[in-house]
């Protein structure tokens, strides 16, 4: 996978999330999830279903700047614990696994093959699902050469819409998201993200998601992920 795949299916699959979602207020950066106070929001909050291995869930790539489709992609849960989901992660086409995602049980992002996050990648989804919440973020990205990348950002949910994709229609909270990402050592240069997530609790995924990445101010990537297919596996 080149670095700016990389960026986009990590980073994207930021939010976010597809998708980040704060609780009633923002908690310290690494705060564990699971120790939301008990509230009426938290009571009332979406369900989200526990993943399963053999749940899997297929996008196309568009490039946005040429309007082509890039390739088409499936994630497929291979393993789940009490902490973390593993995916594998597949090219169409290729009869090679492109990568092995493991997810914490938010679909936050811990480590992509040799790439790792701390605390993770603040990617994923975080209870209650309820418009207007808005958190800000920072994370290292450790690359496979030991090279520690800065990322800081905010994300907000900042409404719920109606998605049409080839997989269906889907009811899904909007999570807008704009990072930096810098090098650690260098803050200098900088790659700027803006991120529009579609999530679907009832999918526990992202039906769909944009990404557009700037440098010095020029827009270097403009892509968009829709599903067009998923499934669970039956018991």
């Amino acid at each position: 996978m080149t670095p700016m795949k990389l960026l986009f299916f990590t980073a994207a699959l930021i939010l976010s999330s597809g998708s980040v979602f704060a609780q009633e207020t923002n908690p310290p950066t690494g705060q564990a999830k699971d120790k939301a106070p008990e509230t009426a929001a938290t009571q009332n909050a979406v369900d989200m279903p526990q993943a399963a291995v053999g749940d899997h869930w297929s996008y196309d790539v568009f490039d946005d700047i040429t309007g082509a489709v890039k390739e088409s992609r499936t994630w497929l849960v291979t393993d789940v614990s009490p902490k973390d989901i593993t995916c594998r992660v597949e090219l169409a086409g290729s009869s090679t696994t492109e990568s092995v995602i493991i997810y914490d049980t938010y679909w936050d992002i811990v480590r992509d093959g040799g790439i790792r996050w701390s605390p993770h990648n603040f990617g994923g989804v975080q209870l209650p699902l309820e418009v207007g919440k808005s958190w800000t973020f920072k994370a290292s990205e450790i690359d496979m050469k030991g090279q520690v990348w800065k990322k800081s950002g905010q994300s907000r949910v900042t409404g719920k819409e109606t998605v049409v994709t080839k997989a269906g229609s889907f009811d899904a909270f909007v999570v807008e998201t704009k990072f930096v990402r810098r090098n650690g050592n260098d803050a200098s240069p900088k790659s700027d993200f803006t991120m529009k997530t579609w999530y679907s609790p009832v999918i526990d995924h992202w039906v769909k998601r944009s990404t557009i990445v700037s440098q010095d101010g020029h827009v270097v990537q403009n892509d968009t992920v829709e599903l067009t297919s998923y499934g669970r596996r039956k018991t």
